[in-house]
């Protein structure tokens, strides 16, 4: 029986299957078939012998179930409503939701796990592993779990900006391979329609459209990984809090949700759109599932808009209120480094992966002590984030009590 006879060759797919390397570097863009392409290979060499043991591992488990774990369960549905009934039995698989596991009807297994540190790296052995989204991953953990890996390593991510990758996956045994949507023929036309809107936004197309390594320089927030487009925020998560950014014609009115969750700030853009009224802005809001007693916390720069927004959200009977953003002094510096006391994992969208790669330190301007201070531009979505975690930023002057151990 073929294993290969459901799968549609991509080159990405033919690469894995005729490369001799022990480890294999997917570096690419968006919507270029990497994770899904490495999924089905690993399906292949699950089948191939008995009893192995294939690592998929991710930078979290909200990370893993919004894109890999996924991505092989749409896999395997294809499988099974497309192909022979033969084919469909040896694709079988039982599922373990609890330990992350798909065990195939030979004993093999596909585990989809993330690693604390190092240390708990260690643990176990492996014939294959998928490294996926590596630049999300420790050096550490990934060299852990590297070494342990007795048949092939695969890693795939979009390259941002230059990692340990480039540095260290070099030599004897390593293969680099790089892809974009050019390279995936079974593409959606409307994504690809997506990408090339963007080809204006230099810093985002060559990363996310062609596939290069962007630039870091200056950039501000290299403390974000990015959860796949339209994931959930974890459940659990704590100190929830809003923040609105507005905007009218030139400028988008943005929506920030933020939370703390398990040691990261998480954040998802609700809203980001043109010339919106206030009256709008109310409306839209109101459709949105918001926590009762929401606080949303917007640009004290606009009084007027903010007791507008209060009345207007009174007439659809919700029960959230908008109140003005606390700034102090230097609030722009303060808020960017709270921001950075720890990672951030968001939630991704196009307009704010631009603006991670676009916000960065001037080059030309400093405060009045001589520090840098940020470009006043690409940085709607991060005001957003700034007001929604400033109450969080005033409660102490020793420390950040929103970012205090035990949340």
């Amino acid at each position: 029986m073929n294993a290969r006879a459901p799968f549609q060759m991509t080159p990405i797919l033919y690469t894995n299957l005729t490369s001799k390397a022990d480890t294999i570097i997917h570096q690419g863009g968006t919507s270029s078939g990497k994770t899904y392409s490495n999924l089905q290979y690993f399906l292949i060499r699950a089948l191939e012998k008995p009893r192995q043991k294939i690592t998929v591992a991710g930078q979290d488990i909200p990370n893993l179930k919004s894109g890999s774990i996924s991505d092989l369960e749409t896999i395997l549905y294809d499988i099974h409503s497309k192909i022979d009934p033969a084919l469909k039995k040896i694709f079988e698989t039982r599922y373990n939701s609890t330990d992350k596991k798909h065990y195939l009807c030979n004993g093999t297994y596909i585990e989809f796990k993330s690693y604390d540190n190092w240390q708990d790296a260690k643990n176990g052995k492996r014939d294959y592993l998928f490294a996926n989204e590596l630049n999300g991953i420790d050096y550490k953990i990934f060299e852990q779990l590297h070494i342990r890996t007795s048949k092939q390593t695969i890693v795939d991510f979009n390259a941002d900006g230059p990692f340990y990758a480039h540095e260290k996956l070099n030599g004897d045994g390593y293969q680099w391979c790089f892809s974009n949507y050019k390279d995936n023929p079974f593409v959606n036309p409307n994504i690809v329609k997506k990408i090339l809107s963007r080809i204006n936004d230099k810093a985002w197309f060559d990363v996310y459209g062609l596939g290069k390594t962007g630039q870091s320089a200056g950039v501000i927030f290299k403390n974000v990984t990015w959860l796949k487009e339209g994931a959930e925020l974890p459940e659990g998560l704590k100190q929830i809090s809003y923040g609105l950014d507005f905007g009218y014609v030139n400028d988008p009115t943005v929506l920030v949700k933020t939370g703390y969750y398990d040691g990261a700030l998480y954040g998802k853009v609700l809203l980001y759109e043109h010339s919106l009224t206030n009256p709008e802005i109310a409306a839209k809001l109101a459709k949105m599932p918001l926590e009762v007693n929401a606080r949303i916390y917007c640009d004290s720069a606009e009084p007027k808009s903010i007791k507008e927004l209060n009345n207007e959200t009174r007439k659809h009977s919700r029960y959230y209120k908008f109140v003005e953003a606390v700034k102090g002094t230097d609030s722009v510096r303060n808020g960017v480094n709270h921001l950075l006391e720890l990672p951030m994992r968001l939630v991704y969208c196009d307009e704010w992966k631009s603006e991670q790669l676009n916000y960065k330190w001037s080059d030309k301007k400093t405060d009045r002590n001589g520090r840098k201070i940020p470009v006043d531009n690409y940085n709607h979505i991060w005001d957003s984030m700034r007001y929604a975690r400033s109450s969080f930023i005033h409660k102490s002057k020793n420390k950040l009590l929103g970012f205090a151990k035990g949340g």
